[in-house]
């Protein structure tokens, strides 16, 4: 009984065998039964495909995955009929799932329908009624009107966007240069057929149109003003460029300077380099534009060599334009900087003596109208007077100079070459609690020359403008009484509890989870905590405050 069993078992899973072995499984996107919906969804990707089939055809041989076949499956069930499919997987056995197709089915040749005889949608402008009105247009980079005409027109390959074309689509025979192409068909006023006999329909070749070649003509550069220029200072340069031939599209003016000669050669230093917008025949642009003379160039004479060219361009004798000037020694600047060794602040509710900014004290701004009374020391350490400047207070959140809001302003005037001056101010409780709560804390940082009024040339005068920073500690109590003893003692212990005595800081995600814990003993402390953080929001806790931050 067992044998016989275990008979019919083998005998089943040979036939089985026997069976799928002569299929060769496949998985087909059904694309549609026009062509146009091929495109749409195997070029243009608009749509997806309308369905997969699963088939197990008897065939010998596996189609090509990816590939676009035009066939009828021969399905029993449904009307399908000739339709496009493409392959998206093919096995070279049958499997036990899908439909079974025992009459071979023509598939032919793969078909590229990207580029196959179907209707695309252009947007072609017209030139011109005659191939010279065209051709003047075309060439001077202009059209007959800028209507932009929406056609269908049945043809293999899609037409490139710039080319040029003779044809009737039913407003008469026309030239119309293709601004608008795509390989699926749109929704069109006008259908041109190319495959009718009677069709109008031709490309019109560059040859054919054969536009005369743009010839710029260099016609002046000067420098404004003195002809003796300081080395690292900055001048107006006028010019003035004729195209003497065809239209030219987009070109490039490039200044050089140029010692002793004016000879353009490889051992000149270009200066800068502008873009001239497109230039029909005989077009005159003029114009200017600021070059500035390398620091570093040595007293003497030189030229300034202006060289136009068009990629088209069809003379090159005739781009050249050049002025010749001096260049002299450089002109000093101011160099503005804060003496932090001479410059104080301190809270007028301390009966500390004022601190030196190089200190890095904190300062404790009390309810009873306190302020924070600063005395600044400016320098000029340049080789020029600075003239009349503003100087700036901001305050931050944290330590860096990010995100400042300006609370007050003054002004300094005019400081001599290595010389300074020094000017008191003070800035209110009011101003500086409008930004940070009570019982918090925040920096004050002091910008000279806020507005750029001085010119500290253009090589670091500037880098040494900021000072970062004072830190303010705002207090909700009053001043304390005492005497001055015991008032100072207090300050410092309070001085010390929020700036070096250690406490703990701990970070939390919105939801309340435990991020960070850390020990900390000061301000600039947490900052450093915070600015490792990855960005986020945070709820900031310590012994004296809860806050929330954004990173």
């Amino acid at each position: 009984m067992k044998k016989i069993i275990l008979f019919v078992l083998l005998n089943f899973s040979f036939s089985v065998w026997s069976q799928t072995s002569s299929y060769r499984y496949h998985e087909l996107e059904d694309l549609g039964i026009y062509i146009e919906n091929a495109i749409s969804i195997h070029c243009a990707q608009t749509y997806a495909p309308y369905r997969i089939l699963e088939v197990n055809f008897r065939q010998n041989y596996t189609l090509e995955v990816g590939k676009i076949y035009k066939a009828d499956l021969g399905l029993s069930y449904g009307n399908f009929g000739t339709r496009y499919y493409r392959v998206k997987y093919a096995a070279g056995y049958g499997v036990d799932r899908g439909d079974e197709v025992d009459t071979p089915v023509n598939f032919g040749n793969p078909i590229d329908v990207c580029n196959a005889l179907s209707w695309k949608y252009i947007r072609p402008i017209l030139l011109g009624s005659t191939l010279q009105e065209a051709k003047d247009n075309y060439c001077s980079g202009q059209t007959a009107n800028t209507v932009r005409e929406k056609v269908n027109i049945k043809i293999d390959i899609p037409l490139t966007i710039g080319d040029v074309y003779l044809m009737d689509f039913g407003l008469g025979s026309n030239y119309y240069i293709i601004d608008g192409s795509n390989v699926e068909k749109g929704d069109s006023d006008y259908d041109l057929d190319t495959t009718s006999s009677t069709a109008v329909f031709s490309y019109i070749s560059e040859a054919t149109i054969d536009c005369p070649k743009p010839d710029l003509q260099a016609n002046y550069v000067s420098l404004s003003g003195s002809t003796n220029v300081p080395a690292g200072s900055s001048k107006t340069a006028n010019y003035q460029i004729t195209n003497i031939g065809g239209y030219a599209d987009a070109s490039q003016c490039q200044f050089y300077l140029s010692k002793d000669d004016n000879v353009l050669s490889s051992n000149d230093v270009l200066i800068k380099q502008i873009n001239i917008t497109a230039l029909n025949t005989n077009e005159i642009r003029t114009g200017s534009t600021t070059l500035t003379i390398p620091s570093n160039t040595g007293i003497g004479n030189y030229y300034i060599i202006m060289k136009v060219n068009n990629n088209l361009e069809i003379n090159l004798n005739n781009n050249i334009s050049t002025f010749s000037f001096s260049v002299t020694a450089p002109t000093g600047f101011a160099d503005l900087i804060l003496d932090i060794n001479n410059s104080t602040a301190k809270s007028s509710g301390s009966i500390l003596s004022p601190q030196a900014l190089s200190s890095n004290a904190s300062h404790t701004l009390y309810n009873n109208d306190s302020e924070l009374e600063l005395l600044l020391n400016v320098k000029n350490i340049g080789q020029a007077n600075s003239g009349v400047m503003k100087v700036g207070f901001y305050y931050t959140q944290g330590t860096a100079y990010t995100n400042p809001i300006l609370l007050k302003q003054i002004d300094f005037t005019e400081i001599s070459s290595n010389n300074f001056q020094s000017q008191g101010e003070h800035i209110e409780r009011n101003i500086i609690s409008g930004y940070i709560a009570p019982e918090t804390s925040g920096y004050i940082h002091i910008v000279l020359d806020i507005n750029n009024n001085v010119n500290e040339g253009t090589t670091g005068g500037e880098n040494n403008n900021i000072y970062s920073s004072i830190l303010v500690y705002v207090s909700s109590s009053n001043r304390p009484n005492g005497s001055k003893m015991s008032i100072e003692k207090k300050q410092l212990v309070l001085q010390d509890n929020f700036i070096t005595k250690s406490y703990n800081m701990n970070i939390y995600d919105f939801s309340g989870t435990l991020i960070k814990s850390s020990t900390v003993n000061s301000l600039k402390h947490e900052d450093e905590i915070i600015a490792t953080l990855p960005t986020g929001l945070y709820i900031i806790k310590t012994p004296t405050e809860t806050r929330k931050i954004s990173r």
